[in-house]
C-alpha cells in the first residue's frame, strides 16, 4: 500500500497491526508526491491512503491541480485510493478524488466524526462502491469492531439535527480562528510553518530534540508540540514539530521567541563543526604534502 508520508500515527499503527507493507510518499508543495505514487505503483501498490483536507500532522490540504494528477496515475494503474477526511471541518473541504466522475468506483472515502463529536463516539462513515462496502461491512459483522445500531442512530442524529450541525460549524469557526492567530504569529516570530488550517500546524526545525527540550524548559505548553519522526514513514533531513493549535493561544510570541532561537543556535553550531572538520581537513593535507616534501628533499 502507498502511504502519505507524513501522516496520523493511527493509521500507521492500523497499518502495522494489519501487516501491510507500506511504500512512503512524502508530501511535496500541494500534496504527495506524484513521482513517488508512481513510483510506489510501480513497486506493486495496490492501494493508495491519504487524507486530502486539513492533513494530520501538517495542516496541509491538495490542490485540484494535484488531484487530477493523482487520477491519471491511479487510474491509469488501477489503483484503488483511500481518503480520509473529518467531518469537523466539512465546509473546509477540498476537491479530492472521490468528486471526479468516472472515478468514484475506484475511491474509498471515509469521514471520521470523532473530532465533530468526540471520542465516546468513535464512528466514521464510508462512501464507495456496492463491491467495497458490502466486502467492508461483511467484515465488521464479524469482528469486534462492528458498531451497534444505537450507535449508529445516535450518529445520524447528529448528523441531521439543525441545532448539532450548528454546534459543529461554530467548533470549526473557532478552531480555524486560533490556527490562524498561533501561526501568523509564529510566522511573525521568524519561524517556518506550513498549515491550511484546522487544528495542525508544521513547524521546520533545525532539530527537533534540541526544540522539544527548549520548549520544556520555557514551560510554554510542551504538551502541543510532538516530534515530527513520529508521524513520518521515510525520515529526511528537514526536521519538524507538529503543533496542536487548538488550544494553544497564551504565550505565543515568546515561543516563537524560544524556537527561533533553539535554530540559530543548532545552524550556528552545525556551522562551526562543519568549518572546524574543513579546518582540520587543510590541516592534514597540509601535513601530508609537507612530509612528501621533506622525503623528496
Amino acid at each position: 500500500m502507498a502511504v502519505e508520508s507524513p501522516t496520523a500515527p493511527r493509521l500507521l499503527d492500523i497499518l502495522e497491526t494489519a501487516g501491510v507493507r507500506a511504500i512512503p510518499v512524502p508530501w511535496e508543495g500541494s500534496g504527495p508526491s506524484i513521482e513517488r505514487l508512481g513510483t510506489a505503483v510501480r513497486r506493486g501498490a495496490k492501494l493508495f491512503i491519504y487524507q486530502p483536507t486539513l492533513q494530520v500532522p501538517t495542516g496541509r490540504t491538495v490542490s485540484e491541480e494535484w488531484v487530477a494528477n493523482a487520477a491519471a496515475v491511479l487510474t491509469t494503474n488501477n489503483v484503488l485510493a483511500v481518503e480520509v477526511e473529518a467531518s469537523l471541518f466539512a465546509s473546509a473541504r477540498a476537491s479530492t478524488l472521490v468528486d471526479i466522475a468516472g472515478f468514484r468506483e475506484s475511491v474509498v472515502h471515509i469521514e471520521d466524526h470523532s473530532l465533530a463529536y468526540g471520542n465516546d463516539l468513535r464512528i466514521a462513515t464510508l462512501t464507495a462502491s456496492n463491491r467495497v462496502a458490502k466486502l467492508v461491512a461483511k467484515g465488521l459483522t464479524l469482528s469486534e469492531r462492528w458498531v451497534p445500531p444505537t450507535m449508529q442512530l445516535q450518529l445520524a442524529n447528529h448528523l441531521t439535527d439543525s441545532r448539532s450541525l450548528y454546534s459543529v460549524e461554530l467548533a470549526a469557526r473557532e478552531y480555524e480562528r486560533r490556527n490562524t492567530a498561533v501561526v501568523e504569529t509564529l510566522r511573525a516570530g521568524g519561524v517556518t510553518v506550513e498549515s491550511s488550517g484546522g487544528m495542525k500546524a508544521w513547524l521546520a526545525v533545525h532539530d527537533e530534540d534540541q526544540s522539544i527540550k527548549a520548549i520544556e524548559l520555557s514551560r510554554l505548553g510542551l504538551a502541543h508540540f510532538h516530534r515530527g519522526s513520529a508521524f513520518k514513514l521515510l525520515q529526511g533531513r528537514q526536521q519538524h514539530l507538529s503543533l496542536h493549535t487548538a488550544d494553544l493561544l497564551k504565550h505565543t510570541e515568546a515561543l516563537a521567541d524560544v524556537l527561533r532561537e533553539t535554530n540559530d543556535a543548532g545552524i550556528a553550531r552545525s556551522s562551526a563543526m562543519r568549518n572546524s572538520q574543513t579546518a582540520n581537513s587543510r590541516g592534514e593535507r597540509q601535513a601530508g604534502e609537507l612530509r612528501v616534501n621533506e622525503r623528496l628533499a
